[in-house]
């Protein structure tokens, strides 16, 4: 979810290529990507808190 409206983010906005992940094709670089990103988010001092999960 977005922290500014609260919206969840669609597959358009984040680019990912559904199909070649639901066949297994280069899944791992984009888990990896996403690692990254939170790693990022987390040196940045971007908190989650419980009523924030769904």
């Amino acid at each position: 979810m977005t922290l500014f409206d609260g919206n969840r983010l669609t597959q358009d906005v984040m680019a990912l290529p559904m199909d070649a992940i639901r066949r297994g094709l280069y899944s791992d670089k984009y888990f990896e990507n996403t690692i990254a990103i939170l790693a990022g988010l987390t040196d940045q001092g971007t908190t989650c808190t419980e009523s924030d999960r769904r």
